[in-house]
């Protein structure tokens, strides 16, 4: 899908995971344009399922990481993508989505990014040195480079070593770290910290950094692997199974103990875990972090203009919703998610990512648009 996998916005949604998503449709031989977030987000949702369960707080059920991911991808990138379809600047391939969708399911984990696999859905037509608004209409060695103005220009991308000041600039495989082009570290190698560098794939995660000192890339499967009963410990990324969650189980002293620890039903007494032991569309309400309160009742996650749920690990909110507003006095506040057009305070609130002058907008670049 050439540079659509690189926008910040699916950045975004390469840092959250679902705890599995519907099952996928069945592709037609050729799709079209506005229907392609329908067939890719359940791929992609049962990607990070399978890669990482343990964010799949971020966008809740199912139903709500289809939705969530799907307004996502239409409010940032295919306005913008039909209209440059229109314009003659990119080529529209409809036949190929049945690919990218087979694709993503095979790699699996193995993926540095879901949509990697799909740049030839969209084909940038623009030559290098032509006018350009977005890097979806250079070809596929190249960006759109944009300085001082738009239109920008099509420019070959940058190898390893060469300076970037966006992972877009990036030949493939690479990304923009430090103001320079690197590639991502493997399993077992140093990560984050005072390297800069991430890990490689969705299977992997940086664990020990702490800004400051690098971590390693570890593969997600060796942490959560602790068995009912089992001592776990999540401020050391030491989890417990899929279908259990690492719990509160007293103190040593003044330090928490913690064990691997059966999920409860809707209604329920809960304590502090990671993820969280309510089932979907619930929270463990009534515990705290930071007053240590440690018994808490599964409840429904918190509505429009409700505080978000305490960071364990995540804030969270009801579906279609998104947390606002977190800072160290503050817990947040659960706004609905708007799309292009809506009236929006910041880019957070918008599908796109984008707020401008209060109003939400696509992902065309700030100096691109037009009043």
């Amino acid at each position: 899908m050439h540079q659509l996998a690189r926008t910040s916005t699916l950045a975004l949604a390469v840092a959250i995971s679902l705890a599995g998503c519907p099952s996928d449709p069945v592709v037609p031989s050729t799709v079209p344009v506005g229907d392609v977030p329908g067939y890719l987000t359940p791929a992609v949702c049962a990607t990070y399922a399978m890669c990482n369960p343990l964010v799949g707080a971020i966008y809740g059920t199912p139903a709500d990481c289809a939705a969530q991911l799907g307004a996502r991808l239409e409010d940032s990138e295919l306005g913008a993508l039909e209209d440059a379809i229109a314009e003659g600047t990119i080529a529209y391939h409809g036949d190929r989505v049945d690919d990218c969708v087979a694709a993503i399911e095979a790699l699996g984990c193995e993926l540095a990014n879901p949509l990697d696999v799909c740049e030839g859905i969209f084909e940038g037509l623009v030559p290098d040195g032509g006018a350009c608004e977005r890097s979806e209409e250079c070809s596929d060695a190249s960006y759109c480079a944009i300085t001082t103005g738009c239109p920008g220009t099509c420019q070959a991308r940058v190898a390893s070593g060469g300076s970037c000041t966006d992972s877009a600039a990036c030949v493939a495989g690479l990304s923009c770290t430090g103001g320079t082009c690197s590639a991502p570290a493997g399993a077992g190698a140093a990560c984050n910290g005072t390297t800069g560098v991430s890990c490689t794939n969705l299977g992997l995660t940086c664990v020990g950094d702490d800004g400051g000192t690098a971590g390693v890339c570890t593969t997600w499967t060796s942490l959560l692997a602790g068995a009912l009963g089992e001592v776990c410990d999540p401020q050391m990324e030491d989890f417990c199974d899929a279908d259990l969650s690492c719990g509160f189980d007293g103190l040593d002293g003044t330090t928490p103990r913690f064990r691997c620890i059966a999920r409860v039903a809707a209604g329920a007494a809960c304590t502090i875990a990671v993820p969280d032991m309510c089932p979907d569309g619930q929270f463990c309400e009534g515990v705290s972090i930071t007053s240590f309160d440690t018994e808490g009742t599964c409840a429904p996650l918190p509505t429009a203009g409700a505080p978000c749920t305490p960071a364990i690990p995540f804030p969270r909110c009801a579906g279609g919703l998104v947390c606002i507003g977190v800072s160290a006095t503050s817990p947040g506040t659960c706004e609905p998610l708007s799309r292009l057009g809506a009236s929006c305070a910041s880019d957070q609130t918008c599908a796109s990512g984008y707020c401008s002058g209060g109003t939400c907008v696509d992902g065309v670049p700030a100096v691109c648009r037009t009043p």
